[in-house]
Formats: structure tokens, sequence, C-alpha cells
């Protein structure tokens, strides 16, 4: 049964790793802290901004953040990102709960079980500003933001 259970695992592994023929992190980031917000575009300024890196820890209770980055497009191909905050419990109701903006419009949603955003067909030369609006309420800064190109 072991055995069994190995090489299924094995192929689980093997899956996961062809689901995107390209990643590359997303490195520095830009971070800061914000109040409470709901809307369809956002600006969330130039000032109170800290670089924010791979493994870098966010969250709070009750805390909302801006999270920004500027990503190069990916000519002649689909264009997505993958985001990992690091919580694996279902069932946690303090999960980080994340909105997307591109350029400022607002583009999709994100938390544990909703981990990719399209981006562009083909995103050419373009570069992109992501602007994530997250909000985390767990009892301390415990929350990953592990941003991927894909």
């Amino acid at each position: 049964m072991v055995d069994r259970k190995n090489r299924i695992l094995a192929f689980i592994r093997f899956l996961e790793s062809e689901i995107f023929e390209y990643r590359e992190p997303i490195a520095p980031l830009r971070i800061k802290e914000a109040g409470y917000s709901l809307a369809e575009t956002c600006a969330p300024g130039s000032d109170g901004w800290r670089e924010f890196g791979i493994n870098d820890r966010w969250g709070c209770p009750d805390r909302h953040y801006w999270i920004e980055a500027d990503v190069a497009g990916l000519a002649g191909r689909k264009m997505g990102v993958l985001l990992s905050t690091g919580d694996t419990d279902v069932w946690n109701t303090d999960n980080p709960q994340i909105l997307l903006y591109i350029d400022g419009k607002l583009s999709s949603a994100f938390d544990m079980n909703h981990q990719y955003a399209f981006i562009a067909e083909d995103a050419g030369d373009d570069v992109f500003r992501l602007t994530f609006y997250a909000y985390s309420n767990n009892s301390s800064r415990a929350c990953l933001f592990n941003l991927e190109k894909v």
C-alpha cells in the first residue's frame, strides 16, 4: 500500500510541475497599510510604501494592505499570476482575502482556493501595474505573498 501511495504522490508532483510551462517569481514587491476600501478602481498613492521580498510576512488582526508590483509582459504567450499566501486550512476563516487591480481596474479576487489570475493573451512588451488590496485577520504577521508570473 505504501508503494502505491508513493507512486501516486510522485505522479501528482509531476502533474503539478506541468500545469504551467513557465514560472518566474515576481520580486521585490511594495507594501503599505491601507484603510477599508471597496472600489472598481484604485489609486493607493505614492507615499508610505516599503519593499517587500519573497518570504516576507504580512498580516495582523483586521488589517488591510496595498501590495504592488510592476510586471513586464511575456511576448507571444499568455500571461497570468499565481499567488500563494501559505494558508492551507480551508476551514480557517482568517485566511487572507485579496483583490487584484490591473493598471488600476478591478480584475480578480484571490483566497487560498483561488490562486491564479489571467493577465493578458499576448502581453508583448507591455508593463502591467498589479495592485493587490489584501485583508488579513491573522493574529500575527503570518501571511506570505509569494507571487509568480506564469
